[in-house]
């Protein structure tokens, strides 16, 4: 790591290059950060699903004009683009119920709660019978 810092490192690596580089891998790590998001089921999960797919695509499309260069790199960025690209469709295309019908599929209530809170977020008896219903939800796990 001591190298990375010396000029002799870059010697021959266009800046253009680094720029794609860095470019490439903070829309691939937008798009994994959505992914987990979506999973989650953090708020701001699909602005950064989509934020990250439409950086995706942008590197996808420099990538393909520049793969004629036949450089390693990449077909490396393409691989990954289209792994995670393909994931990050997914989970754009489904709803975002499904996600929380899957995720808390043995708590019917507490999925219930989630979708009138998320209809009605200004509603406090929504919000508290989310907790109310998390809290069973806890403690029914911890019996299992």
């Amino acid at each position: 790591f001591r190298k990375i810092w010396k000029k002799e490192s870059w010697k021959g690596i266009s800046k253009l290059r680094i720029f794609g580089a860095i470019f490439a891998g903070l829309s691939l790590s937008s798009g994994i950060m959505g992914i987990m998001y979506e999973i989650m089921l953090w708020p701001g999960s699909r602005m950064t699903l989509t934020s990250g797919a439409f950086f995706m695509v942008i590197t996808l499309i420099v990538v393909m004009i520049r793969k004629k260069e036949q450089a390693k790199i990449y077909e490396i960025v393409l691989k990954r683009l289209i792994i995670i690209g393909t994931i990050c469709l997914v989970f754009m295309l489904i709803p975002r119920d499904t996600v929380l019908s899957f995720k808390y599929r043995n708590y019917p209530e507490f999925v219930d709660a989630m979708k009138n809170r998320r209809d009605n977020p200004k509603n406090q008896n929504a919000w508290d019978r989310v907790n109310e219903e998390r809290l069973k939800m806890t403690i029914k796990m911890m019996q299992e």
